[in-house]
This record gives C-alpha cells, sequence and structure tokens, in this order.
C-alpha cells in the first residue's frame, strides 16, 4: 500500500520566508533545505511527530523542548556508574579463578608412566631370531 508523503507545511504556520538559523540565508516559503547551506528548515517533534521551523525552541504542539546541548545528547561514561562495582566484582572473581586455576595446574602430577620392558633378540642355532 503506498502513501503519499504529507507535506510538513500543511501543519505549521505560513510565513512569508524561512531564515535559515545557520547561516541566516532567506528562503522560499516552501523550502524544506536552505538553499545556501543544505540544512533542514524543518524539524519534528521527537515527542509528538509535529513539524517545526527549525529556529523554535519548543514545539508548537506539545511545548517539548525540541534542540538539546550536546552534552545530553553524549552520555559520557560517568552516566554508567552502576557498571563500575559490577566491572569490579567481576574483575575480582576473574582473578581468583585465574589464581586458582594456577595453583590447580602447578600441583597436578601425571600419572607415571613404566617404561616398556627391553626387547632381546636371541639368535638361534638354526640361524632365525628368537624374542626372549
Amino acid at each position: 500500500m503506498k502513501t503519499d508523503r504529507r507535506s510538513p507545511f500543511a501543519d505549521l504556520e505560513p510565513v512569508s520566508e524561512i531564515v535559515c538559523p545557520k547561516c541566516n540565508h532567506a528562503n522560499a516559503q516552501n523550502s524544506e533545505t536552505c538553499h545556501q547551506c543544505g540544512r533542514h528548515l524543518v524539524i519534528f517533534c521527537a515527542h509528538c511527530g509535529h513539524p517545526n521551523y527549525r529556529g523554535e525552541s519548543r514545539c508548537v504542539e506539545c511545548r517539548t523542548q525540541l534542540h538539546f546541548p550536546w552534552q545530553h545528547r553524549w552520555k559520557p561514561a560517568t552516566a554508567r556508574k552502576w557498571i563500575k562495582p559490577v566491572e569490579a566484582a567481576l574483575l575480582v572473581v576473574t582473578v581468583l579463578l585465574t589464581a586458582e586455576a594456577v595453583v590447580r595446574v602447578a600441583e597436578f602430577d601425571l600419572p607415571k608412566r613404566e617404561p616398556p620392558p627391553p626387547q632381546v633378540y636371541v639368535l638361534k642355532p638354526d640361524g632365525t631370531w628368537h624374542l626372549r
């Protein structure tokens, strides 16, 4: 089933021109991308999906914040603090198991094998060899 792509400008308040927030270039009324820098001029709200002009800070439909600083988008390792105790516990368990395995291997004695008896051949008077 093929659906027609609906223009995001159908839900937006009409404006005479759209100013790009990146390069301040004035674009035509229904431009989806800036003619100078190529940046999208319309973004969609992550909460409700309503289209908004990129220059808006909050969604006109649900008032959700549209742009987040890079510190909120990029989660550093400090955001995973709950993993640190688990990693430490796993490291201790791994070290202990490895140490025990090394001690067991060092104490392991291979079973003693007796050497096979030497094979002695004796020459018979008729000229053949006999295994004793």
